[in-house]
């Protein structure tokens, strides 16, 4: 597989990942269970952090 067809997925799964997490979030939500709620705004938070863009690092 090539770098840019990984990155395309990997892009996807992410996406997918946070989507998942926030459906996970309202469901959290819904049954006042704050631990599940907290643990599900974490990952969206990770996968969304896996999204931005980031910089090279320079010698």
């Amino acid at each position: 597989m090539s770098g840019t067809r990984r990155e395309r997925s990997a892009t996807a799964l992410h996406r997918r990942a946070h989507a998942l997490a926030g459906r996970a979030l309202v469901v959290a939500a819904s049954r006042a269970d704050t631990a599940a709620a907290i643990l599900s705004a974490e990952r969206m938070d990770a996968h969304a952090a896996a999204l931005e863009p980031r910089e090279l690092a320079s010698r």
